[in-house]
Order: structure tokens, then sequence, then C-alpha cells
């Protein structure tokens, strides 16, 4: 998105297919553009989705031991 590949048509193709492909639901009002900003950040993104995790609330602290 930054380098202005995708403009915000592009972005909603994109997130419908995403969606119809990996039986996914985007999160309505959340900065889904920014989560299409790399091949990488898409799969982590889906993957997040697919485990019931958004995005958009925190994620869990990591152990220190």
């Amino acid at each position: 998105m930054e380098w202005g590949i995708l403009d915000s048509l592009s972005v909603a193709r994109l997130g419908n297919f995403v969606e119809k492909r990996f039986d996914v639901v985007l999160p309505t009002g959340s900065a889904v553009g920014e989560r299409f900003h790399s091949l990488d950040s898409v799969c982590e993104f889906v993957a997040e989705l697919r485990s019931g995790r958004t995005g958009t609330e925190p994620a869990a602290p990591h152990d220190a031991a």
C-alpha cells in the first residue's frame, strides 16, 4: 500500500478474495488495508482470522522464562 500499488478498490477486491478463498470474515472498521502491506502480512492476518484472533486485540504477553 505504501508504494501506491494497491488503491482502495484493489484492497476491497483483495479483501473479498481473501474472505472467499480462506472462508474468513474480515473485521469491519479495522485497518484491514494495513494488513495487506505484503504477502507475509496477508498470510499472518489470515492465520490470525482462522485462529479466532482478529489482530485488533493485543497479543498475549510472551513468557520471559
